[in-house]
């Protein structure tokens, strides 16, 4: 071989260079790959760890309330897809293994799904069922296997209950956010079909009547009927609904009656425009009429809420005043007969009942939790101390309030806003370093994030007690 090279000095040249280039290819190409290696920084589970009895029965009749979040903070992902699988006591469900998920531009996936029971059985006297996340490594996803047993809030475990062999409720999702205002109440062992879940179905959509969403290109509209006032609110949107078309009629008749007067010369023919034009202006006018009398009477008789106020006694023995409700602290009496049912006053305000977060604050959460994780504290979002102030939007002042005092201003951000109804839309945070909190917030999409102290006075972040955050969703402080 050595005597071949010796006689071909030219060839030995060239297979060294070929060697040396090719070396030179590979080992920037090693470079170049660890720079941007694709890979999962932190996964985790909401809810996680052991759920207590009976947690799996309630989410069958309250799907909403008991959806299970899989979170997956990624680096350097973005734009790829990844495989996902859920793992079951250490085997993958069928329907959730490798699972192509596309990481976004924030580099943050959430998979959210209703809970099952698809084979649970118990382990070793371990919880019946046990769930992870595991992402596998590919070429053209991560670099690295990961899972998520073992890491803090990695698990979610669960049991039958008084189910006997664990394997005819199967997990749905992922979810997307209409199939999640989709949801209903579905009771084990009745006909959908014929249940009452709370809500009803328009067969017609109408304008101003119903939530209206979006649904595999179908628009479904529903209004509920389980709380109390839903046939008040219906009814009175309905009525407002019936003064608009008066008023349409209206103007298309004296359109109709100005056309034919003046398209004609013969007398009667003016005259029947005449009266054309007449009866309309006269019949807008009763309409219009009607629905100033009754506002003039009372305008809560416009939304068909007739509830009584408070009434007081003077009895003749001593002179004193007896007031039905209670009174409050500080601002006088509680005169609103809805206080004490949290549901009406919740449909009174449009906000939701039970009180929650909505879907924004819950990402701007999620994403905050998982990139400033340690030394993580407290999380406020709705108001704890003062609970009806959560259906009140924050009202301490107006004849109509149920509280004379509430935590936040009234129509702040954590009661929702001036319009918001689907929950609260700020979260007050605690953490060691609050500047890092503060910038990971507005770093994380957040309207707006500022350090507070106990008081709710901004103060500089050395000083502060807490880190205010507003989702992008809120249109108050």
């Amino acid at each position: 071989m050595t005597h071949f090279f010796k006689k071909n000095k030219n060839l030995y040249k060239i297979f060294l260079l070929i060697l040396i280039f090719s070396g030179f290819i590979s080992t920037k190409t090693k470079v170049v790959s660890a720079e941007g290696d694709c890979k999962v920084k932190m996964a985790d589970i909401v809810p996680s760890g052991l759920q207590t009895a009976g947690w799996y029965k309630a989410s069958l009749t309250s799907p909403k309330d008991y959806l299970v979040h899989f979170r997956i903070q990624t680096e350097n992902c973005q734009g790829k897809k990844i495989e996902v699988s859920i793992i079951q006591n250490f085997v993958p469900i069928n329907e959730y293994k490798n699972i192509k998920v596309l990481i976004p531009s924030n580099n943050l996936v959430e998979l959210i799904f209703t809970p099952g029971l698809s084979m649970c059985a118990s382990h070793l006297g371990l919880a019946d069922c046990e769930y992870h996340i595991e992402v596998y490594k590919t070429p053209d996803g991560v670099v690295e296997d990961y899972s998520s047993k073992g890491v803090l809030n990695g698990v979610l475990k669960y049991n039958c209950e008084s189910y006997t062999n664990c394997s005819n409720d199967p997990w749905h999702g992922p979810l997307s956010q209409a199939d999640i205002d989709a949801l209903v109440t579905i009771i084990p062992g009745t006909n959908p079909a014929t249940q009452d879940t709370g809500f009803y179905t328009l067969l017609a959509p109408l304008p101003g009547v119903g939530n209206c969403k979006d649904i595999n290109g179908k628009q479904v509209c529903t209004i509920q009927t389980n709380q109390p006032g839903a046939l008040q609110n219906y009814l009175s949107i309905i009525f407002a609904l019936l003064i608009g078309i008066a008023g349409l009629l209206a103007v298309i008749m004296i359109v109709v009656g100005g056309i034919e007067y003046m398209s004609t010369d013969a007398f009667s023919g003016k005259e029947e425009g005449r009266e054309r034009v007449t009866q309309a202006i006269v019949g807008l006018l009763l309409a219009l009429g009607a629905w100033l009398i009754l506002y003039t009477i009372n305008p809560d008789i416009l939304s068909l809420r007739f509830g009584l106020g408070s009434v007081s006694i003077t009895t003749e023995e001593s002179g004193s005043e007896h007031d039905s409700t209670s009174a409050g602290s500080s601002g006088g009496a509680i005169t609103n007969p809805l206080c004490s049912d949290l549901s009406a006053l919740a449909a009174q305000n449009h906000v939701p009942y039970p009180k929650k977060n909505s879907v924004e604050l819950g990402k701007l959460i999620a994403c905050v939790t998982l990139t400033v994780p340690e030394n993580q504290s407290t999380i406020f979002t709705s108001d704890n101390s003062h609970d009806v102030c959560n259906y009140t939007r924050g009202d301490d002042t107006s004849s109509d309030r149920c509280s004379n005092v509430c935590s936040h201003t009234q129509n702040s951000c954590h009661y929702g806003g001036h319009n918001g109804t689907d929950g609260a839309m700020a979260a007050d945070m605690h953490n060691a370093n609050m500047q890092k909190l503060k910038d990971t917030a507005l770093t994380c999409g957040a309207k707006s994030a500022r350090c507070e102290n106990n008081s709710g006075v901004t103060v500089d972040c050395s000083a502060a007690t807490h880190v205010h955050m507003n989702s992008k969703d809120c249109d108050a402080n």
